[in-house]
């Protein structure tokens, strides 16, 4: 549709930028479409001369990171697309917004997985050269900052409301959100109603899911312990987890333990975390930030209350296996009564995944990357060097080499997402 018409494709990473803008080059030169690449790891020159070709319309696709755009004024450009989830809505308007200054239609396009957050994340915890003239005080409160903007992009990425409702009210225009909302679907307010009637969310048809009840049993157990725990502690507290800090704090008497058993901690942390990007629960500032309640809190008791996101087509329900596999590992957690950070099922959902994704890659069955037994044992005795890894029954040295620093690296980032939610 834009094969002769300017567009600039956002990637989140110089190494995602160079790969694509290789691929897309191949793919379409035979088209007669050129590709640039733009980003600050390439030279002086370079950057130049890419960004004059794509002035001057000799390259009609640039695949870009977010360094490039600023100060660049054409109005022509017919596209916009995100190949990976920008750092924040403020960054996601500026970056869209370079589309269609001329007047003229455009279209943006968001393409978003869970990989995209968990390296957003990565890109947080690394820091910015920016920070280094900061104290610890001041570091570990943009650090916290960023999440926050993080939390609010994740919201919008799942929101089955209008788009354009959701980053008007992020940016405080009730009354234009109020205006956007009353021209879509009348009727009870719930976030899946017609608004603008052009962004994708107003314009597709797509499955939605209701989680109220979930939003509302989060919701109210924030409200009887508001400003005190981590997303990641309220989850496993919902799902009736039995970690030491549930035990050592006696929140397995609170009301509402358990009252989510059936759902996974990861699924529980992820309506947390929407709940928190639409503003009916809110998360602190600061190195460890805790979780309450939000503007919007009270409109979850009023009966018209209704809360949806989007049914993902690749998440399928559990194999009987993989739920047998978890009821094992809960059965092993029950007999292991040494410290462990986070849930071994929620740890073992996201080895699983990861092993998934190596499989396809490698176009082999995911058991012939390790098998399930041996994802249970990476989950109870979580290694952090290649000789407790070879200690996992059903990993050798060959698939430790293979592998071992993936799960290892993603073992350590489970626990690090644990560690600072608190749990």
């Amino acid at each position: 549709a834009h094969s002769s018409e300017s567009g600039i494709v956002y990637c989140s990473t110089r190494k995602t930028v160079d790969a694509l803008a290789s691929e897309l080059a191949e793919a379409l030169g035979s088209s007669g479409i050129r590709v640039g690449r733009y980003h600050a790891g390439m030279g002086n020159d370079a950057r130049r001369q890419s960004q004059r070709a794509f002035i001057d319309d000799d390259i009609q696709v640039m695949v870009a990171t977010n360094a490039f755009g600023m100060g660049i004024d054409k109005p022509n450009v017919r596209y916009v697309i995100h190949n990976n989830v920008p750092e924040s809505i403020e960054a996601y308007y500026q970056e869209a917004g370079r589309a269609g200054r001329d007047g003229d239609p455009a279209s943006c396009h968001l393409l978003w997985n869970g990989n995209d957050f968990r390296m957003r994340r990565f890109l947080i915890d690394r820091g910015d050269a920016a920070d280094e003239a900061l104290d610890d005080e001041q570091r570990a409160w943009a650090l916290q900052n960023r999440y926050r903007l993080l939390s609010q992009m994740e919201g919008y990425c799942n929101t089955t409301g209008c788009l354009r409702e959701y980053m008007l009210r992020y940016f405080g225009d009730e009354a234009a959100a109020e205006h956007t909302a009353a021209a879509g679907a009348s009727g009870a307010a719930t976030d899946d109603a017609e608004g603008c009637g052009n962004c994708s969310n107003c314009l597709t048809q797509f499955e939605v899911e209701d989680v109220t009840d979930m939003a509302r049993a989060a919701v109210r157990y924030v409200a009887t312990r508001p400003m005190r725990f981590g997303k990641s502690l309220i989850a496993d507290v919902l799902h009736g987890g039995n970690t030491e800090r549930i035990r050592q704090m006696h929140l397995d008497g609170d009301r509402g333990y358990g009252e989510l058993s059936s759902e996974s901690v990861g699924r529980i942390k992820d309506i947390i975390g929407q709940l928190c990007g639409r503003g009916y629960l809110a998360t602190s500032q600061g190195q460890y930030p805790v979780v309450g309640l939000g503007p919007r809190a009270d409109e979850v008791e009023d009966e018209a209350f209704a809360f949806t996101v989007k049914r993902r087509a690749s998440k399928r329900k559990a194999s009987a296996r993989a739920r047998r596999a978890v009821d094992l590992l809960r059965e092993e957690a029950e007999l292991d009564q040494r410290p462990r950070v986070g849930d071994d099922a929620e740890l073992f959902e996201r080895l699983r995944a990861l092993r998934k994704e190596i499989s396809t890659e490698l176009e082999m069955a995911p058991y012939m990357v390790f098998s399930d037994k041996a994802l249970r044992g990476l989950c109870r005795l979580r290694p952090q060097t290649r000789d407790e890894l070879i200690r996992v029954n059903g990993i050798g040295e060959k698939k430790a080499d293979a592998f071992g620093e993936q799960f290892m690296a993603a073992i350590e980032e489970f626990e690090s997402e644990h560690a600072r939610d608190g749990a």
